[in-house]
């Protein structure tokens, strides 16, 4: 296991993700976590459905069942630093109330609103567009109030870690 998988594996466990999450979810919520400074560095494009990272997913997948059996693990634990920068990006996981999506649909929305935002340097127009075009229609509902949770959390404006 590479130190970059063992620090995945923390990352993701701070996160409170397990191997149940799902692809999806992980990669959603590394793209974030990430965002907001926390120093794993993979590489996000854009796949079918938000951000992703090809090394991720390779990551994701050599790590197979977590445990903490393993001697690799023991005594290893995230810097402090590292945790307030997971604790900054939490808040963008919670699906608001007046929101009807998933967890899973709320994360692949925020993350891509973000990406689409901040590396595709799409407009909020181009955005709302992004969604109609893409038949997002279960999610396009919801674009305003994700734009706004990622502002009222300062992740709207370029974020500096």
């Amino acid at each position: 296991m590479t130190k970059g998988q063992l620090a995945l594996k923390l990352v993701l466990e701070e996160l409170g993700l397990t191997p149940e999450s799902g692809i999806r979810m992980m990669e959603r919520s590394v793209y974030l976590a990430q965002v907001s400074g926390v120093p794993l560095s993979y590489s996000f494009g854009w796949h079918s459905s938000g951000p992703g990272s090809p090394s991720l997913t390779t990551d994701w997948v050599n790590l197979g069942n977590w445990t903490f059996g393993d001697p690799e693990w023991k005594g290893l634990v995230l810097r402090s630093s590292t945790k307030e920068k997971i604790a900054k990006v939490l808040p963008l996981f919670e699906v608001p109330d007046d929101v009807n999506l998933t967890n899973e649909d709320w994360l692949e929305l925020i993350s891509s609103v973000h990406y689409l935002k901040w590396v595709s340097g799409y407009s909020e127009e181009q955005i709302n567009r992004f969604f109609i075009d893409v038949n997002y229609v279960t999610m396009y509902p919801f674009i305003e109030r994700a734009k706004d949770i990622l502002k009222i959390n300062g992740f709207w404006v370029k974020y500096e870690n």
